[in-house]
């Protein structure tokens, strides 16, 4: 005779393996009244195991619950919403907040409030990977202890985030990283601005943002909480630039400020060249009509395609339709800042020794705010106190620069460390 131990291992073995409750309770009990009951006790006790299966209304209950928090919906409930499900309800509702701004023909703000809730959205989403990943969303000290902002935990920045989820390693961890990188500067960027042509000039890397989004949206949680079925039309694609030619590509540049231009070009210049033709980074979209014989037998009004899915007989064709390369320009629009003989003397005024124009090259030489002369890449500049005006092919500087200046350089011992000389007296 088996001891109560072996016996509920056996009868909950045969269990697992299809047999009834109600059936193993008459041949072990001689007992069909218990319908289960009996069962689920006896291995509950014996083995701590409850075997007590959710009745059929309670797991309706449940997938209702989780149906309403992907649509953006808080269920009244009994069942405390956990900090992983209010992340992820936070992190798509700012998504679609983002999608439903830009796609609205009526915005006026479209490129810059997008940056904003996909920045939301990224930070829910990555925080909440982390948390169902037992990772660790939260900045710490060297003993361990959380950093307090406000008195409550700071919570890492989309970019280190970013890098804890991603294979960082692969060309498509790489490329999402980036991708969310370069948006975030340009957020910084345009936040207070209102720049209407990036709405066009960034939809490649803006559609790229979204579809990665929705990538890592159902890797982790699955496909119920996906996006695309709440779209009627996929992502941004009705949102495209105005036409593939040179001239329109400058015409949108021409209207970009010189500033915002030059963040986008140094950053490129960072990024691998197999990077920038990662979907993940700059998604390249291409719309082509397909006949059907009758209406109902389309399978949908648009196809879309990756890149790296387009069939080898169309794949050239396409390319010279709309591979365009931004042409690097930066308008003339030189107002609150000094040619370099202005900005040398607003110095000269701040200081109590001579500063010169050689002086000058000297410092912006030092401090590397822009190229040498003979430079091919001459909008390489730190756009902070230096920036290049191809109109007229020359230097500005900001009062930012004059002020950095004004400031250090009354220290004598950096005077001389930045100009090579000592502090010659005003005459």
């Amino acid at each position: 005779m088996p001891n109560e131990q072996e016996l509920a291992k056996s009868l909950y073995e045969r269990w697992r393996a299809g047999e009834s409750k109600s059936q193993l309770e008459i041949e072990t009990w001689d007992d069909a009244t218990s319908h289960g009951a009996k069962f689920t006790s006896y291995v509950k006790r014996v083995l701590g195991v409850d075997t007590k299966r959710p009745a059929a209304m309670a797991i309706a209950k449940r997938n209702l619950e989780k149906q309403l928090l992907n649509h953006g919906l808080i269920p009244e409930s009994d069942r405390t919403v956990t900090d992983r499900e209010m992340l992820l309800l936070k992190a798509r509702q700012a998504v679609l907040q983002a999608l439903r701004i830009y796609n609205d023909p009526t915005a006026q703000f479209r490129i810059d409030s997008f940056l904003v809730s996909m920045h939301i959205a990224w930070s829910c989403l990555l925080q909440a990977v982390l948390e169902k990943s037992g990772g660790d969303p939260y900045y710490r000290d060297s003993n361990g202890n959380l950093r307090l902002h406000d008195g409550r935990p700071r919570a890492k920045s989309v970019s280190d985030l970013a890098s804890d989820v991603f294979d960082l390693a692969s060309s498509d961890g790489q490329s999402i990283k980036l991708n969310l990188d370069l948006l975030t500067g340009l957020r910084d960027q345009v936040v207070h601005r209102y720049i209407p042509a990036l709405d066009a000039y960034m939809i490649h890397e803006i559609q790229a943002n979204v579809l990665n989004f929705e990538k890592v949206l159902v890797e982790h949680f699955g496909a119920d909480a996906a996006l695309a079925g709440q779209l009627q039309v996929p992502l941004l694609l009705s949102t495209l630039r105005p036409s593939s030619s040179v001239e329109s590509l400058k015409e949108l540049q021409s209207q970009i400020p010189p500033d915002v231009i030059s963040y986008l070009e140094r950053f490129a210049g960072q990024v691998p060249d197999d990077i920038k033709e990662n979907s993940h980074f700059r998604l390249k979209v291409f719309l082509t009509p397909v006949a059907a014989n009758r209406e109902k037998n389309a399978d949908s009004v648009i196809s879309f395609f990756r890149e790296n899915e387009i069939p080898e007989e169309l794949h050239e064709s396409l390319n010279q339709l709309g591979l365009i390369t931004k042409v690097k320009h930066v308008p003339a629009d030189d107002a609150d800042r000094f040619a370099a003989r202005k900005s040398q003397e607003a110095i000269e005024t701040n200081l109590p020794n001579r500063f010169s124009l050689n002086d000058h090259v000297r410092a912006w030489k030092y401090y590397g705010v822009r190229p040498p002369e003979n430079a091919e890449k001459k909008a390489d500049t730190d756009i902070r106190y230096c920036v290049f005006n191809a109109a007229f092919g020359r230097y500005s500087y900001t009062q930012a620069w004059v002020d950095k200046l004004s400031e250090e350089l009354v220290d004598p011992t950096r005077f001389e460390e930045v100009t090579g000389h000592l502090p010659r007296p005003k005459s």
